[in-house]
């Protein structure tokens, strides 16, 4: 709601901020995405091209599969579908019909042959045309929901994919969807609950399907809180117990409680493809579940105790079924995926699971194939070396640049030259625990870094050996994971410089190979736990309670640890808590409120512009480093959630231009109540010299306007170094040469005179 009151808006331009209440901006859903974006899907096909060991081996199961053959023979159509009552007769054929959409999709998209794609539409096509009804029988939901989830999928593979999708046909499979198993969803929902919880899970992984190929955001909320906290035992409050991870049904027997957690595995991972992490709700119970069930069924003893459903009806189990134990279903791969290969938690039991039923292999009832489809941990990845926050080409560009003289390269190595940093003589004072001063230890990885560059720019190996020297002086010294006397989390303020450095020092020959790997093993040993440590726990604190710099500074630790000791799950943890990580450097929640301005464009309240700008400008140099990084290894994060960084970047640049910022009220477990932006260090830049990095890639490289951003970076030039940031991004992130100096230099004013007010001047 825009304010209009001549007094409120001269409070606004005394704040140098615009209180406005601009409406958040809702994300799109991404498509394809029931399961797999164009980029996991990429990922799976890398991983069958690659013949990748067990991946490899369940692919080989998909392929092999009677229902995944382009030419399928279908058993139906049938006019009325039914598990039970008089139509059960085809349930066994309609199933097999289904399995074949949706194995058929698949094929398609890990193969690109088109006769999966035209077998898939052909079964939908021929079912659109005869299917009219599911009779309201006991079995109908779990009818609609396992069958409609095989739909869904197709509908959502072809519809993005397969540019051949005959428009008729597409649009009668979704009218089949939409008004013969849609209701049914709507039904159960409707109803007072009457089942075992793994019916309610089943109806909410196709319901939530449905919403993201429907783009219907109301639906999607709908199954979302059903899924945390509906009243029915198919949800994450009724299904497992909090504490010791019992399931509903563990009572009743071991398949159906496999196949209820399965299904709740698959609704995260639906969500999680959309940016929203249900997989951690209350506290990671889902995996509670995992491991109780996994554990159970290795044949280890499991606390149990006498459950009370919501319906009533199942409460008399006394002890845990032994019915099918041991009998595994292939559900495992997908939740083991998550919590251990991109968050890194343990799962023992479910590993132990694994290492007997590997590779995944068909269930009807659930996605299957998890070795394959489920299997971020098998993704091979060959780093770009350099690759840190320089290239080897971006290196070359320095050097060219500031042999010829170009504006601003050569007034920005003038600058990087006087820094008491950059010098040769530089002497290290390295500590066992570099906890006992970060600040000690960020003074000696700026002066590895800034020697790094002034050897490679001017060829003088002084500034080699010095920056050698730093780095040994380092790995020879530390023997300890960290420990800092306060503010643990500001340690990876000087573990992802050290990384950086030392990313541009390998290419020098002057640094021998077992020194450098001692330094990659002091970098894996005793630094990379604490980044790891603290992005997990927060130091024992809520997760919201740090601030974005924080959470950025840790996570620019691992992506560059990654990619310096060649740890692909260390990279690949840094980039999902970028994109789906709890706290605030998540960017997500480091640009928590959009607001569309006026014009048109979109601004990007950052996390901490409450509290004062200083920290702001700290946070968005953090995270575009952390992009940075990202870039160099091909994996851009500077356009994810379409540019979430810029407009985060353009907010901040703009309010500190002493122009006018939208701001929505903030708070989080501090208490804040931030209420406008803050003017605590307006218009400091001195210390923050971020921008060039920003201006550069977008409005640069990408031809995206940045024009505060842009302001930023003239202002600051030639950029020079701080204590938080190497800086100098003139010589090392500009792509383009300028006019130097871009802005005149104000004249000095005169007749000035001063007047004696209370006693002072």
């Amino acid at each position: 709601m825009k304010c209009r009151t001549s007094a409120v808006k001269r409070l606004c331009v005394w704040l140098g901020c615009l209180l406005v209440m601009c409406p958040v901006l809702s994300r799109n859903f991404i498509h394809p995405g029931v399961l797999h974006t164009k980029e996991r899907m990429k990922q799976i096909r890398a991983l069958v091209k690659e013949k990748n060991e067990d991946a490899y081996a369940s692919y080989l199961l998909l392929e092999k599969h009677p229902c995944a053959q382009a030419d399928y023979k279908m058993e139906g159509p049938f006019d009325t579908i039914s598990r039970d009552g008089k139509f059960a007769y085809t349930k066994s054929k309609m199933e097999r019909d289904f399995s074949a959409v949706y194995l058929n999709a698949l094929m398609w998209g890990i193969t690109g042959n088109e006769a999966h794609a035209r077998k898939s539409a052909e079964v939908l096509a021929a079912y659109a045309r005869v299917l009219k009804r599911i009779p309201d029988t006991n079995d109908a939901p779990l009818l609609a929901g396992l069958e409609g989830f095989k739909i869904v999928y197709a509908l959502e593979l072809l519809k993005h994919t397969w540019r051949k999708m005959p428009e008729d046909d597409y649009k009668d499979a979704l009218r089949m969807f939409t008004k013969i198993f849609l209701p049914v969803l709507d039904t159960f929902y409707d109803r007072n609950p009457y089942t075992n919880g793994n019916w309610g899970t089943i109806v909410t992984k196709t319901y939530m399907a449905a919403a993201i190929h429907l783009d219907d955001r109301n639906m999607y909320e709908k199954a979302r809180a059903f899924y945390l906290d509906g009243r029915d035992n198919g949800t994450l409050a009724h299904y497992i117990d909090g504490e010791t991870g019992q399931i509903q049904e563990s009572g009743r027997d071991q398949s159906h409680c496999m196949l209820g957690i399965g299904a709740m595995a698959t609704v995260c991972e639906l969500a999680w493809q959309q940016g929203d992490d249900l997989y951690s709700a209350k506290n990671n119970r889902l995996l509670k579940g995992y491991e109780y069930v996994a554990r159970y069924n290795l044949g280890y003893d499991v606390p149990f105790v006498k459950w009370t459903d919501i319906t009533g009806k199942y409460c008399d189990w006394n002890e845990v079924s032994d019915k099918a134990r041991g009998r595994y279903m292939y559900v495992f791969e997908i939740a083991y995926n998550h919590y251990v290969n991109r968050m890194g938690l343990p799962m023992p039991f479910t590993k132990q699971v694994l290492e007997q039923l590997r590779p995944e292999g068909y269930d009807r009832d659930q996605p299957g194939f998890g070795t394959l489809l489920f299997n971020e941990g098998a993704v091979g990845r060959k780093f770009v070396h350099p690759g840190g926050l320089h290239t080897l080409a971006d290196l070359e560009r320095m050097k060219m640049m500031v042999a010829q003289g170009q504006h601003p390269w050569a007034e920005s190595w003038v600058e990087l030259q006087k820094d008491p940093w950059a010098q040769s003589t530089f002497e290290p004072r390295p500590m066992m625990n570099m906890g006992n001063s970060r600040q000690k230890a960020s003074a000696d990885a700026h002066a590895a870094y800034l020697n790094a560059i002034r050897w490679y720019v001017s060829g003088d190996e002084a500034y080699a050996r010095c920056a050698v020297n730093i780095c040994n002086a380092w790995s020879e010294t530390v023997n300890q994971i960290p420990k800092a006397r306060q503010d643990q989390g500001l340690l990876g303020i000087p573990i992802s410089e050290f990384a950086m450095a030392a990313e541009v020092l390998r290419v020098c020959p002057l640094w021998k190979k077992d020194d450098f790997e001692r330094f990659k093993d002091m970098m894996v040993e005793y630094l990379y736990p604490v980044s790891h440590e603290f992005l997990q726990t927060h130091g024992g604190g809520n997760v919201d309670y740090c601030w974005t710099n924080w959470d950025a500074c840790n996570m620019v630790a691992l992506v560059a640890i990654g990619v310096l000791c060649d740890r692909p799950d260390i990279y690949r943890e840094g980039i999902e808590y970028f994109k789906h990580g709890l706290g605030n450097g998540s960017i997500g929640n480091a640009v928590p409120y959009l607001h569309r301005m006026e014009d048109g464009t979109v601004l990007g309240q950052w996390q901490e512009s409450g509290r004062d700008q200083e920290h702001a400008m700290l946070g968005v140099g953090f995270l575009g480093t952390f992009c940075q990084i990202a870039w160099n290894q091909g994996d851009d994060l500077f356009a994810y959630d379409h540019n979430r960084l810029l407009v985060g970047a353009e907010y901040v640049a703009r309010h500190n231009q002493m122009r006018g910022v939208p701001f929505t009220y903030y708070n989080n477990s501090q208490g804040l109540n931030n209420r406008w932006p803050s003017i605590n260090g307006l218009g400091r830049l001195e210390d923050r010299p971020v921008w060039e990095m920003i201006y550069n890639h977008y409005e640069v490289l990408k031809g995206i306007p940045a024009p505060y951003s842009k302001r930023m970076a003239e202002l600051l030039r030639p950029e020079h170094g701080s204590k938080d940031h190497f800086g100098y991004g003139s010589l090392t992130f500009s792509l383009r040469p300028s006019n130097y100096p871009l802005l005149p230099t104000p004249e000095v004013p005169v007749g000035l005179r001063t007047e004696i007010s209370i006693g002072q001047i």
